[in-house]
């Protein structure tokens, strides 16, 4: 979430829902590190996406400012960065990112403006799922281990550039990485109860592949090629999706929030299957049902369980 004009110059913290993101106005300057090697006081933080804001702001506490570059509710497929992340970025000590192509144009706004050095990529050491075109597939986070993962680079990279701060934010990730573990389980448990013949996923694009990796799960196929929303589908394309949807007798299709479930009806007319809208990708404090990283997960599962068993 972007600071609002007209603060001062000082720093303003808000709390946004239940996220505990801080964030700052686009002219603010937080505390500055020596090539990574002095103390600072606050350090400024751009992230890339909701989630990677919840996971900073856990882990740093108050030794950091977190400016979020794609707002809550906003398609980072599609997002361009507004005048106020083009004036803010170029201050930030630490970029974080979640990589593999997940918003093209933060992405090469980043790569343009600011040294790489500052620059971390938190999937950077995960093994991405790449279709049969050779897109990587982004969202990693949807599955839990791959989101501790995520916790333990924030962790590594808020070290390296305020070393002051090591024991705040190893202390802070654990207890993170602990509530974490809670819910990996706990996903666990609801799947459980889905007989493995019928965890079928068909999303209206690739969203759900780590989380179909990791929880047992067959991705039949998506509305949309490929892992952005962007995508058109041929004719062909849809064809071949209701074969398979026929084929696995799948009973129900997945439409994230904001996509229009216009194909995905089609494709449901066509096989029987049932549209279930509401899917999730990133947390939004604006929405209490989703408003955190957990919310947003027991949310999906529960959406998936329930039209699955």
């Amino acid at each position: 979430m972007s600071g609002q004009p007209g603060l001062s110059t000082s720093v303003s913290a808000i709390l946004l829902g239940w996220f505990g993101v801080v964030v700052t106005s686009a002219g603010l300057v937080g505390c500055r590190s020596q090539g990574g090697t002095a103390e600072v006081d606050t350090v400024l933080v751009a992230v890339e996406t909701p989630v990677i804001a919840e996971f900073a702001a856990q882990v740093a506490g108050e030794r950091a400012t977190i400016f979020t570059l794609i707002p809550p509710g906003q398609d980072p497929h599609t997002y361009q960065p507004s005048s106020q992340v083009l004036r803010t970025l170029p201050q930030a000590d630490l970029v974080l990112l979640n990589g593999a192509n997940l918003a093209p144009g933060v992405e090469r706004l980043v790569e343009s403006q600011v040294p790489p050095e500052r620059v971390v990529v938190v999937s950077g050491g995960l093994s991405p799922l790449v279709d049969d075109a050779g897109e990587v597939d982004p969202h990693f986070w949807l599955s839990v281990p791959h989101a501790v993962a995520y916790v333990e680079a924030i962790r590594d990279a808020l070290i390296r550039v305020d070393p002051a701060g090591e024991q705040t934010y190893a202390q802070n990730a654990r207890a993170l990485v602990q509530r974490l573990e809670a819910l990996d389980t706990w996903i666990r448990a609801q799947v459980a109860t889905v007989p493995p013949e019928r965890r079928l996923l068909v999303t209206t694009h690739r969203v759900l592949g780590y989380f179909a990796e990791e929880y047992g799960f067959t991705h039949v196929g998506t509305v949309m090629p490929g892992v952005s929303t962007e995508a058109e589908p041929s004719a062909a394309d849809l064809r071949r999706l209701i074969e398979m949807v026929q084929a696995h007798q799948v009973p129900a299709i997945f439409v994230e929030q904001g996509v229009n479930p216009a194909l995905a009806d089609q494709v449901a007319r066509a096989t029987g299957a049932r549209v279930v809208t509401g899917l999730v990708d990133q947390p939004d404090p604006n929405r209490e049902e989703v408003a955190t990283y957990e919310a947003m997960m027991r949310h999906n599962v529960t959406l998936l369980v329930e039209n699955l068993r």
